[in-house]
Order: C-alpha cells, then sequence, then structure tokens
C-alpha cells in the first residue's frame, strides 16, 4: 500500500490533482477551474492556482487566461519514443560515472532501499512520494556522474515526462518493491565497477520500467 503526505494547501490541491489526471479521473482534455477545486477542496483559489502553475511546468496541464486549465494527455507514442531515448542516454551516463560515484553515495543510497523493501517485507504503508523521490535520485546519480555534459542537456529537456510517467506508474501499479529491488542489484554492479553487467542490469530495467508503464496505460484507456 502507498500513501502521499502533503503539508500546505497548495500541496494538499497539487497531490489531489496529480493523482486524479494520472488515475484518469480527471481524463485528458477535461477543464480544470480555480472556483471548482478551492470548492471541493474547501480553500481559496491562491493555492489551486499556485498547483495548476505547477502542474503547467510540469506538462500535466495548460492554464489559458480567463478559461481555466486543460488537461494534456499521455500517449503511448510519446512514452514509447521517450525510453528509447533514455535507455541509450542513461546506458551511455553510466559508462563514464560507473568509475566515478563514490562508495559513500552508492552505500547512503543502498541502505535507504533497504529501508523501504524492510516496510514492505513487514505490510507496511510506503509513501509514494518517498518511492518517486528514491527512483529520482537513483537515475539522478547515474546522470550527475557522468562526464559528459551532453547526456545532462539531452536528459534535462525529458526529465519532467520521465517523472510524470514514472508517477503514473507508482500510483496505478504495485511495482514500489519490485523497482526498489531491481536498484538496489544494479547498484551492487557499479559498485564492483562492471560495467557490462550494470549496463544489461540498468537497460532491462529501464525496459521493464516502459512496459509497466504502457500496460497501466492501456488498462486506463479499456476502463
Amino acid at each position: 500500500m502507498i500513501e502521499r503526505k502533503r503539508s500546505t494547501l497548495s500541496s494538499k490541491a497539487y497531490d489531489f490533482l496529480k493523482e486524479k489526471i494520472i488515475s484518469g479521473d480527471i481524463k485528458d482534455g477535461d477543464l480544470i477551474t480555480e472556483n471548482r477545486i478551492g470548492e471541493l477542496l474547501n480553500m481559496s483559489r491562491t493555492p489551486v492556482r499556485k498547483a495548476l502553475t505547477k502542474l503547467e511546468t510540469e506538462n500535466y496541464v495548460k492554464c489559458i487566461d480567463g478559461v481555466g486549465s486543460i488537461v494534456i494527455g499521455l500517449s503511448t507514442r510519446d512514452l514509447a519514443d521517450i525510453y528509447e531515448v533514455r535507455e541509450n542516454i542513461e546506458a551511455l551516463a553510466l559508462k563514464s560515472s560507473i568509475r566515478r560515484i563514490s562508495k559513500t553515495k552508492i552505500e547512503n543510497l543502498r541502505q535507504e532501499l533497504l529501508s523501504v523493501l524492510e516496510l514492505y517485507e513487514k505490510g507496511e504503508k510506503v509513501d509514494v512520494s518517498k518511492l518517486i523521490d528514491l527512483d529520482l535520485r537513483f537515475h539522478n546519480i547515474i546522470i550527475d556522474n557522468s562526464q559528459n555534459n551532453y547526456v545532462k542537456i539531452v536528459m534535462g529537456t525529458i526529465q519532467n515526462q520521465i517523472e510524470r510517467y514514472q508517477d503514473q506508474a507508482y500510483i496505478l501499479t504495485d511495482t514500489g518493491q519490485e523497482t526498489t529491488m531491481q536498484h538496489i542489484e544494479i547498484l551492487e554492479s557499479i559498485e564492483k565497477q562492471d560495467y557490462e553487467v550494470a549496463k544489461e542490469k540498468l537497460v532491462n530495467h529501464i525496459n521493464w520500467s516502459f512496459r509497466t508503464i504502457s500496460n497501466a496505460m492501456s488498462s486506463l484507456e479499456i476502463g
């Protein structure tokens, strides 16, 4: 089980809208108005506007003055294109970063991942925002330590879309435990500086992630 915890009103509105969009309760092309969401969540328009502005920067909605915000859809074609780029870019990044990632960073991240696995093994709830944060930091440790600056530039242009698809996977599917286990296995290969094995595991992980998200999106379309 997963749960999301936020404190501020704008964060509450952001989480509410984001999960509704990802789950398909608010559909592609639907109009979202500040007044309607404010009434629904018992808050003023200001935090709702702030939430919608953030969602626009992440390409979830398009804000139109005097009208409202239109939900921007995801497509399986875009997903395939993005993940094809991601697979090649991250594998390239790994080639130069594998000898640059410090053992301390590897161990710290591994301990956090192991703590998540422990929660799953105990049958306890895992905060989805924690899973998303760990996922992002795991992949960023590979990108950030690459010596190829163009790798970082290319990844920067598609990062928000990758995060959006990943958010959808975590909210719509129960894959947090499997993802965490795969991350730990990849880290072990990185620690050994075994590029070929680490690359194979990383590519397999990205392809598995693609299939998981694609299947979740197909289920939404069927539903």
